[in-house]
């Protein structure tokens, strides 16, 4: 007799594990029907995206130097991510500038930088050194340097 009732509590166990399981899958699948069909799933994964692109871009300031005699700060950024890089804008001392670009060897080129590409950036500042340069990526990645 107290095999039977052994036998008859585990089944009772069993049997209302599997009943929760059950519940839990079918909210689980209709949460995700539900986000599909208003949309929202192509939201959330497409803010994963830019997320997982913004992990894989990495650009590196090189070297950095100030020519006096042409009023002029030379950088070489290197884009040492997985992905293209486009560099947006760059800062002297927290002043917006207007950068030209370059390859390394001086030729003009626009702002994209592919894996392992060196870019040649050219700034005209304003006031003394020292200087501090950020470059920001269309991304928002950023990377700085102090030149004195």
């Amino acid at each position: 007799m107290n095999m039977k009732k052994q036998r008859r509590k585990r089944m009772g166990v069993s049997t209302v594990i599997s009943n929760v399981l059950m519940i839990a899958m079918v909210t689980a699948m209709f949460a995700i029907a539900l986000l599909w069909s208003t949309g929202h799933l192509s939201a959330l994964t497409s803010s994963w995206t830019t997320q997982t692109d913004r992990s894989r871009e990495v650009i590196v300031i090189e070297e950095g130097s100030y020519d006096s005699s042409a009023n002029k700060i030379i950088l070489y950024v290197r884009n040492v991510g997985l992905i293209t890089v486009k560099v947006n804008v760059a800062y002297v001392n927290e002043a917006q500038a207007s950068p030209s670009y370059y390859t390394p060897t001086g030729g003009s080129r626009a702002a994209e930088l592919v894996p392992k590409d060196m870019l040649m950036i050219k700034l005209t500042p304003s006031g003394s050194g020292p200087y501090t340069v950020t470059i920001i990526t269309e991304r928002g990645i950023t990377d700085q340097i102090v030149i004195r």
